[in-house]
């Protein structure tokens, strides 16, 4: 009997390990973000997946507060109409890419490595002509993904 209880034990911390190294090794295995947010827009053959920003409350917070983004992942903030859209930096942790999009999905206006602002008086990122949308990615991934004005967008697997 003692023996069998010995080789439960065994098991059962075989278990828990392995549990805890998947908690550890998640992030590595799977983005969070593209396994919550099966939204996906897309620019030729690069996808983000996509949190959702559309409403006043979500597209105030923004990507604020985030200690850090996975590659494939953005927020994607939609307005109920073109206009003029201005973004800052206030209370974010990380440097993005915006990137304004027309009601076509036509990139009209990008912003690159905007950095991340730890300063009371935040300088705000203004698009020379009206958006719908705008996607926020990290730093860099427009020059990555050779994404420019004029380019189009598109959403895979579903209309937003």
């Amino acid at each position: 009997m003692k023996g069998n209880t010995k080789g439960w034990r065994v098991f059962f911390r075989l278990m828990i390990g392995k549990l805890a190294l998947g908690l550890i090794f998640w992030p590595f295995l799977i983005s969070a973000c593209a396994a919550e947010n099966p939204k996906k827009i897309c620019f030729k053959d690069t996808c983000v997946s996509v949190e959702i920003a559309d409403n006043e409350i979500s597209r105030s917070r923004g990507l604020m507060f985030r200690e850090s983004l996975a590659q494939d992942c953005g927020m994607l903030f939609i307005f109920p109409s073109e206009d003029i859209y201005s973004f800052w930096m206030k209370n974010t942790k990380i440097d993005l890419d915006m990137i304004w999009l027309d009601k076509d999905l036509q990139v009209v206006e990008i912003k690159s490595f905007v950095p991340s602002c730890k300063i009371p008086d935040c300088p705000s990122y203004t698009p020379k002509v009206q958006a719908k949308f705008v996607l926020e990615v990290n730093a860099g991934f427009a020059a990555i993904h050779k994404i420019k004005i004029n380019n189009k967008a598109y959403f895979k697997n579903d209309r937003f």
